[in-house]
């Protein structure tokens, strides 16, 4: 199951009357958020890298200057995913549109036969690229290698090869186990702030444990359980102002 995210959407459009007929479709998808909307060439411009829209629906007929022409001087500019939609009557301009990879030409006023398509085609899209972004997050994370001072020196380590940290009171020192079983002890004095800025996959469940969410498999009756080779170890209890950090940094459903 996918994740429920918010995409913010810009309307580029002189006419009132259709920034009120696309405001209204756009109201039906709660992941849709109307951030802004301009009637001129000059105020789309800041308007857009200001907000760095998702999804933008431009007019080409904006008084005397065309929708088409800001975009194409736009484009150097636009460093995000944005997906562009041109809400217009003027079919002559499609293959200029096509040529410049916009992602559909909306025709007026037959908008109501094509939306409902065309809005499950751009989060079909957007899907993808989250996916293949997630992906590519976790490949990273796969590849990486990340320094760690142990009371023996500097270890070079794959971050997958880390299961979880412990805190042993009685030597006040933080301890390291490997997916292997082998344990490190960290240099003295090591926080556990500074074990969670390495890398946003360690997670705090409670004071005297931080996990490898790698290795995180569920949370029942409060209690955070590991997948292999942790997985028959015994449980570890949340406290409850980590369980409530660990809930947040997730999607839920």
């Amino acid at each position: 199951m996918f994740p429920i995210y918010t995409y913010k959407t810009v309307i580029i459009e002189d006419e009132l009357i259709n920034i009120t007929i696309l405001r209204q479709l756009l109201s039906t998808y709660q992941n849709i958020r109307v951030v802004g909307t301009a009637n001129t060439v000059e105020k789309a411009e800041k308007l857009i890298l200001k907000t760095k829209p998702d999804l933008l629906f431009l007019d080409i007929a904006l008084g005397n200057k065309n929708g088409l022409e800001l975009y194409q001087q736009l484009k150097a500019e636009i460093d995000w995913s944005m997906q562009v939609i041109i809400y217009s009557s003027h079919t002559e301009y499609a293959l200029n549109a096509c040529c410049l990879s916009v992602f559909y030409f909306l025709t007026k006023p037959n908008v109501f036969n094509d939306f409902k398509s065309l809005m499950e085609s751009f989060f079909k899209v957007r899907r993808i690229e989250e996916e293949q972004h997630k992906q590519s997050i976790e490949k990273k994370a796969d590849d990486a290698v990340i320094m760690i001072s142990t009371n023996a020196g500097m270890l070079s380590i794959h971050l997958n090869d880390i299961g979880y940290f412990y805190y042993i009171k009685k030597r006040k020192l933080l301890c390291m186990l490997m997916t292997c079983k082998k344990e490190y002890l960290l240099k003295y004095q090591t926080k556990a702030e500074t074990i969670l800025a390495i890398s946003p996959f360690f997670k705090k469940v409670n004071p005297n444990r931080i996990i490898n969410i790698h290795f995180f498999s569920a949370i029942i009756d409060n209690q955070c359980l590991l997948r292999y080779p942790f997985d028959e170890e015994p449980s570890i209890k949340f406290s409850r102002f980590a369980l409530k950090s660990f809930q947040c940094g997730f999607t839920q459903l």
